[in-house]
């Protein structure tokens, strides 16, 4: 009997391998004609930067080039040497910027999606009455919210978002740029913003500091006014409101209406140094004005005294005349202590 051959047969590719090996080269044509084209735009471009010039841009696409030239006789060994491993690794590395292209706008359409989907849940209120009163407020009407309270607190209703009519008021101030004037009907009417809460969970003073305009400093007056905690305590952050204000109108109003200028902020410092660090000047002055404490340091040194040692000649080899301001207020508060 004729003796079977013992000779190992050529092993032949899975069929994963062979079905990656044309996907492979078709990401790698892609990215070669879109680099190509990136190559003549900026070989083209008229515009270009001043400082950089259209000699970089060339240069970098180049470089991608030849990257890319790179990547694929990598891929054609693999293929001719038939490595499944070297194959998988290609099409992973070439597909990677296909996924970044992709990843990018349908990330974005989500948030997009999502935010508008937020976005309409806020006045949505199921109650007819209080539908009809987001309404007015969407629409400023302020006689017809006026009519339709006839005097009385609102109902503690709340639309799709969580928010009752006041935060919901809120809502179209900062967001919408609405008209502050609802807010003052809400109040007198007996809205109670120490009993009110965002939708998020978020403090109602906490949410109108980061959105500053003047509607939203009138709504924010009004609140403080009425009894709103200027002092509320992020319970994830750890801070004040004064201790995330970014505008000078803001830090007076919590200020005014008795915010803690010496608290300690969740990096262990107060307020008037992260102003001072911040360069905002109006807001550090005004503190330093209003008698905070200028010998606080955090753990890692950070303090009045650290920036007046660093900036002593000047921020920047610059002379800010309100930093100028700020150091002679130091100057004089000190000088007034000894």
């Amino acid at each position: 009997m004729p003796s079977e051959s013992t000779e190992p047969k050529p092993k032949s590719k899975s069929v994963i391998t062979r079905a990656l090996v044309p996907i492979a080269w078709s990401l790698w044509g892609v990215l070669v004609i879109g680099t190509l084209f990136m190559l003549l735009r900026a070989s083209t471009e008229r515009t270009t930067s001043p400082e950089a010039g259209r000699g970089l841009g060339v240069m970098v696409v180049l470089l991608v080039l030849v990257t890319l030239a790179v990547a694929g006789a990598v891929l054609y060994t693999a293929v001719r040497k038939q490595s499944s491993a070297g194959i998988v690794t290609m099409t992973l590395l070439l597909g990677w910027p296909a996924v970044l292209l992709v990843a990018g706008p349908v990330v974005k359409a989500y948030k997009e999606r999502s935010f508008a989907s937020e976005e309409a849940r806020a006045g949505d209120f199921r109650d007819v009455q209080l539908d009809a009163m987001a309404r007015a407020i969407e629409q400023g009407d302020t006689a017809t919210l006026g009519r339709l309270l006839n005097g009385q607190p609102p109902d503690e209703g709340k639309d799709r978002a969580g928010n009752d009519l006041l935060t919901y008021a809120l809502v179209v101030v900062r967001d919408q740029k609405g008209s502050a004037s609802v807010v003052r009907v809400l109040l007198d009417a007996g809205a109670d913003p120490q009993k009110s809460r965002m939708g998020s969970g978020e403090d109602i003073i906490r949410y109108l500091v980061v959105g500053p305009s003047p509607a939203v400093h009138e709504a924010m007056r009004l609140l403080l006014e009425r009894g709103a905690d200027p002092d509320v305590v992020d319970p994830q952050a750890g801070d004040t409101p004064l201790g995330i204000a970014h505008d000078p109108e803001t830090v007076r109003l919590l200020v005014q209406h008795g915010a803690d200028v010496d608290r300690i902020q969740h990096n262990g410092i107060p307020a008037v140094v992260r102003f001072i660090g911040n360069q905002d000047w109006e807001s550090a002055l005004h503190l330093v004005e209003k008698g905070a404490r200028l010998d606080v340091a955090n753990a890692d040194g950070l303090s009045v005294d650290y920036y007046l040692k660093q900036w002593e000649e000047g921020i920047y080899g610059e002379h800010p005349e309100g930093w100028d301001k700020v150091r002679a207020a130091i100057a004089s508060r000190r000088a007034a202590h000894n």
